[in-house]
């Protein structure tokens, strides 16, 4: 303390906030790899069930339904058959990341 006001180090913010925006860029990256990953099994028509899926995405269930819902938000029509236990896209669709970054 220093006249009754804390002396804040503004390096040490900086610094704090650069690794704060290294970690979300490195978490934002690791997404859009996932995603694209993603829209690749769909493509091949080779993702197996839900939970086989997340699993060999490494996310939970719950993002993997997240990460689909931002496929059919950018348009595409994602369906699911039981009876190959995969997802699909009933119409070609192409993944323009540039979307989701720009």
């Amino acid at each position: 303390m220093f006249l009754g006001y804390t002396v804040i180090n503004m390096k040490a913010i900086n610094q704090d906030d650069n690794i704060a925006n290294t970690l979300f860029y490195m978490s934002f990256l690791n997404q859009l790899r996932t995603i694209k990953r993603l829209h690749h099994l769909i493509a091949r028509k080779s993702t197996g069930c839900p939970k086989n899926l997340a699993s060999r995405l490494e996310i939970s269930r719950a993002t993997l339904f997240r990460y689909i819902d931002v496929l059919i938000n950018l348009g595409a029509d994602v369906q699911y058959c039981s009876f190959r236990e995969s997802y699909y896209y009933q119409e070609r669709f192409e993944l323009n990341l540039e979307s989701l970054v720009f």
